[in-house]
């Protein structure tokens, strides 16, 4: 019995050490000057979309790490969502509010800084709570309209770091996969995927090199 109630607290009390030695390993920055470059090279890189966005639910993402360490696989990553035109198809007429953003990595677990924003729910996925009603005019829109951004820190999965490729691997984990899921009005489950390739890596790490997402490591 002493033997399994050792399990229970180790299994309790490990993972809540990693994630606090985790996040002790973030450097400090300007928060003030990272979001008002982040927000210009976002709006830029979204722009180019020209108010048609890639998915039925009119959002984009864009998606940046402020911090990597190559060897721990240690980052941060600054995830935001943008309107960039009108919901339609399958996404017209729900409320935002009934719509969920699942976050995903294929070799990385993740952790919101702000518990309150995003929930995890296993070790490769979270599910982060639609913000509120983003007001969106009928017509489509040039300009890019934040709808909420999110902070979290991860871990890269340790055997992956010893995978050949560097760098350019890293970079291939360390992309998400962003889907949003629904529930229309006939009580039918809708949902669709955000691209990554529309505003990645704008800015922080990677942002100096030419983004090419692999299929494999």
């Amino acid at each position: 019995m002493e033997e399994v109630m050792r399990r229970y607290v180790d299994s309790i009390i490990d993972p809540i050490e990693r994630r606090q030695e985790t996040t002790a390993q973030i450097p400090t920055m300007n928060i003030t000057q990272w979001d008002e470059a982040t927000t210009a090279a976002c709006t830029t890189s979204l722009e180019a979309l020209n108010g048609r966005p890639s998915n039925p639910s009119g959002m984009a993402v864009c998606y940046n790490l402020p911090f990597l360490n190559e060897t721990t696989g240690i980052f941060q990553a600054d995830l935001r969502l943008y309107m960039v035109g009108a919901p339609t198809g399958d996404f017209a007429n729900i409320a935002s509010q009934n719509v969920n953003v699942g976050l995903s990595y294929s070799g990385a677990t993740v952790q919101a800084i702000n518990a309150t924003t995003m929930t995890k729910r296993s070790d490769d996925s979270s599910l982060i709570s639609w913000p509120r009603a983003v007001e969106m005019s009928k017509r489509q829109t040039q300009v890019p309209q934040l709808a909420q951004a999110y902070a979290f820190v991860g871990q890269v999965n340790r055997e992956l770091l010893a995978t050949p490729g560097g760098t350019t691997s890293l970079q291939n984990i360390l992309v998400p996969t962003v889907t949003l899921t629904a529930m229309n009005a006939t009580g039918q489950l809708v949902n669709t995927t955000l691209s990554s390739q529309e505003a990645t890596f704008v800015n922080g790490v990677f942002a100096t090199q030419v983004f090419c997402l692999l299929t494999t490591y």
